[in-house]
């Protein structure tokens, strides 16, 4: 029986990982990686392969750049950032498939349990952060697959450091994997072995990133200035959803439930003590793993890649234990894990929204929307129509805004609310429910141009004539840390002026 589950298992990954992959064509909706795709658009000889992006490391970017000459068979292909950013989400696909083999086969190698490895394998399936990564042309499926490689190779020095080099080189902060080789180091305690591991570890990191030693002061200007708004010393509008969370509290009540789903979650959390006496290393690893990212300012999800595969592992060890309760956890999570793709196979709501508007709104109308809340399609309204976009994030501090705003609502026929970055950070109009009463006190105070905007939204002017949102199985995540749902499913309100 189990003979014949694991090839269906590992047709489900690969269906789940390239199902929907070119999701919002053609438009590139994730930040991230449009960043990615238009540094590996701009990648010449000529200039020696430097991308002049350093957020992230080469190593992706060059992977794609190397696959895309192969096929066009020269040395100066044509590529641009759609292309770019579909070859970056196949790289994310193809190692998430790689990356679920190597979860059943380390299962296996530690637990003996061919149960055991198979759980682990259905989990890495249908859990929603591995799916969602896994449709994104980032680094987050590349790390995790580093991350399990190195597990697996973890009693050869060599090719541990090898591959801690290529995850360094792909993202600075993957310097924490170098715990694994300190663990098993600290058993012999040999200088040699220390020296050896540092060497070889800084030459891969020059292979997958050569110009942070080529380009060293570019490099340096660009991670300095990630560095300072990752720790909070530079305050930008996309992190002001940290600006009052809980360090402590905040990935545990959101990020952790909706990553990794609710089952996946409560199992890891309970297994944690069985799993210290069992599977210790696991447990000091994603430890060590978590602890990294709490001191940020910064508690994006993606920040905790690394601890979700751990959450995993630990997870999957304790199909021995809870057996039937188990059985069913595991049910659960595969019906709310693959509802997620949901996201994938259906038309982004930026997209379904700008289409409906186009059609079923009147000609001659006049728009308000705002600017750099999400990235926007180009929204297609009707005819003779007018389009304003504010930037809000600001508008206590520019009266102009503040002016403009007040005029705007007073005249324009329709407001699209592009996602809940504003709201959900800067009010708690529409009920934020991991702000408590003293937070929204404190944001009324300090926002009261926003909370009167909205407010007028929700009272009795304006009617929600449209909401366009991507239905799951799952919590409902609006309220989650932002990027887990603006990047690929924010939900889009339109507001039509009410008819007396």
């Amino acid at each position: 029986m189990k003979g014949r589950v694991l090839p269906l298992a590992l047709l489900l990954l690969i269906i789940t990982r390239f199902v929907g992959i070119a999701w919002g064509y053609p438009f590139l909706l994730h930040p991230d990686e449009r960043n990615m795709a238009d540094a590996i658009s701009r990648l010449t000889l000529d200039d020696g392969l430097n991308p002049h992006f350093f957020a992230y490391g080469q190593l992706p970017l060059y992977l794609v750049w190397i696959g895309y000459a192969v096929k066009s068979l020269s040395l100066s292909p044509l590529i641009d950032s759609w292309q770019a950013a579909l070859g970056l989400r196949i790289l994310s696909a193809t190692v998430s498939v790689a990356s679920g083999w190597i979860v059943y086969r380390l299962l296996l190698r530690e637990n003996r349990s061919p149960t055991v490895a198979l759980t682990g394998l259905l989990l890495w399936i249908a859990t929603p952060v591995f799916i969602q990564f896994a449709h994104f042309g980032t680094t987050e499926s590349l790390l995790a697959f580093l991350l399990l490689c190195t597990l697996w190779f973890r009693k050869s020095k060599l090719i541990t450091a090898l591959v801690i080099g290529l995850a360094i080189g792909i993202k600075i902060s993957a310097v924490v994997l170098l715990a694994i080789p300190l663990y098993e180091w600290w058993h012999t305690r040999s200088i040699k072995q220390l020296v050896l591991l540092g060497m070889t570890t800084v030459l891969f990191v020059f292979i997958a990133s050569p110009h942070y030693f080529f380009s060293y002061p570019e490099a340096l200007s660009s991670l300095t200035y990630e560095s300072n708004v990752g720790r909070g010393i530079t305050k930008v509008f996309y992190t002001y959803q940290f600006e009052h969370a809980n360090r402590l509290l905040f990935p545990f009540v959101s990020i952790f439930p909706y990553a990794l789903g609710l089952p996946l979650f409560f199992v890891t959390i309970s297994q944690l003590p069985y799993a210290w006496k069992h599977h210790r290393l696991q447990v000091i690893l994603l430890l060590v793993f978590f602890l990294s990212v709490l001191p940020l300012y910064t508690q994006w999800t993606r920040f905790y890649v690394f601890v979700f595969v751990m959450a995993l592992l630990i997870a999957a060890a304790a199909g021995r234990r809870l057996k039937y309760l188990y059985g069913l956890m595991l049910v659960a999570h595969l019906v709310v894990g693959l509802s997620y793709l949901n996201v994938y196979l259906q038309p982004d709501t930026r997209i379904s929204a700008s289409v409906w508007i186009k059609e079923n709104l009147k000609e001659g109308s006049s728009f308000l929307t705002e600017s750099a809340n999400v990235i926007l399609v180009p929204f297609t309204v009707p005819q003779h129509s007018v389009l304003s976009e504010l930037y809000l994030f600001d508008s206590e501090q520019n009266p102009e805004v503040m002016k403009t705003l007040k005029e705007r609502l007073t005249t324009v026929d329709y407001v699209v609310v592009p996602s809940r970055r504003v709201f959900a950070n800067y009010t708690c109009a529409y009920g934020n429910q991991s702000h408590s009463q003293e937070i929204c006190d404190c944001l009324r105070t300090e926002h009261p141009t926003l909370h009167w905007y909205y407010e007028e939204l929700l009272g009795s002017r304006w009617n929600e004539i449209a909401r366009f949102e991507t239905k799951h199985w799952g919590l409902p995540d609006e309220f989650a840390e932002e990027t887990w749902s603006v990047f690929d499913h924010p939900i889009v309100r339109v507001y039509g002026r009410h008819s007396p």
